[in-house]
C-alpha cells in the first residue's frame, strides 16, 4: 500500500493557531486542528485493536471484513492529515535554488506508480535559478502534479512543464493533464472543501495556490478543460544569480 510523502503527514501534535487574521478565522483553524488531532487518536486506536483482531482471526470472509475496516480508518487519517496539513501555520524561508533541483525533489517524493506517469520537459532551463522556499514550492507542484494524475482520463501521462514566462522576471511550472472538466467545477477548483472525489478533503489545490502566494507566486487555471485538456500554472520570481540579471 503506497504512503504520503513525509510534507503530507499528519502531525502528532496539535499545532499552534496562527496569531494573524480575524477571531473567528483563528477559532476555526483551531477547532480544525483540534479534531484532527482528536479524531486521529480515535482512528489510530480503531486501526489498533483491528490488527489485534486479524492476528486471531482464522475466517476468510471475517479477515476480510476486518481488512476493510483497515482500509477505511486509513483513508479516515488521510483526511485529518490534510486537514491538519492545510490549517497548520507556516512560514516560507525563500531562498535561491534551480529549476533542476525544484523538479528532481517533486519527482522524488512521488510514489513510483505516479513518478512514472509524470513527462518532465524542462529544456536549457535547469540550471536557472527561481526564488522560493524549497519545501513549499516542492509542496505546491506536488500538489498539483497528484491532483492532476487522479483526474486524468484512461490513466494517461502528464506533463510537468517548465518555461520562461511573461514578463520574464517569472518562470512557469506548468502541470497539463487529459481530462473533460465541466464548467462550474472548473470555477470552483480552488474554492477550498470543495471536491468531487468522495475520499478527499478538498484542500490541495486552495493549498496549493495559498503556498505558492507565500513565496511571490501564484497558481492559475490556464486551461480549464472544456476542449479536454488541463492546465494549471505555477509562476515564481526569478533569481538575480541567472545570467544577465
Amino acid at each position: 500500500m503506497q504512503t504520503r510523502p513525509q510534507a503530507f503527514r499528519r502531525a502528532d501534535r496539535i499545532p499552534e493557531s496562527p496569531a494573524r487574521g480575524g477571531s473567528a478565522a483563528v477559532s476555526s483553524i483551531h477547532l480544525a486542528n483540534v479534531l484532527s488531532h482528536r479524531l486521529g487518536s480515535l482512528t489510530a486506536g480503531i486501526a489498533g485493536f483491528t490488527e489485534l483482531l486479524l492476528e486471531r482471526m482464522a475466517d476468510t470472509e471475517q479477515r476480510d471484513l476486518a481488512m476493510r475496516i483497515m482500509e477505511s480508518t486509513l483513508r479516515i487519517e488521510q483526511v485529518l492529515a490534510d486537514l491538519s496539513h492545510y490549517t497548520r501555520p507556516t512560514t516560507p524561508e525563500i531562498e535561491s535554488m534551480t529549476i533542476g533541483s525544484l523538479l528532481d525533489d517533486v519527482l522524488r517524493v512521488l510514489p513510483d506508480d505516479v513518478a512514472e506517469r509524470i513527462v518532465v520537459s524542462a529544456g536549457d532551463l535547469e540550471a536557472r535559478h527561481v526564488v522560493a522556499d524549497p519545501y513549499l514550492a516542492r509542496d505546491v507542484l506536488t500538489f498539483l502534479v497528484l491532483n492532476a494524475v487522479e483526474a486524468t482520463l484512461d490513466a494517461g501521462t502528464v506533463t510537468l512543464r517548465a518555461s520562461i514566462g511573461d514578463p520574464e522576471s517569472v518562470f512557469w511550472f506548468e502541470v497539463e493533464n487529459f481530462a473533460s472538466v465541466e464548467p462550474a467545477i472548473a470555477g470552483r477548483m480552488f474554492e477550498p472543501f470543495f471536491t468531487t472525489k468522495a475520499r478527499n478533503l478538498g484542500v490541495g489545490l486552495p493549498m496549493a495556490r495559498r503556498y505558492a502566494r507565500m513565496q511571490v507566486g501564484d497558481v492559475t487555471l490556464v486551461k480549464d478543460g472544456r476542449d479536454g485538456v488541463v492546465v494549471v500554472r505555477f509562476s515564481l520570481p526569478a533569481s538575480r544569480l541567472n545570467p544577465g540579471r
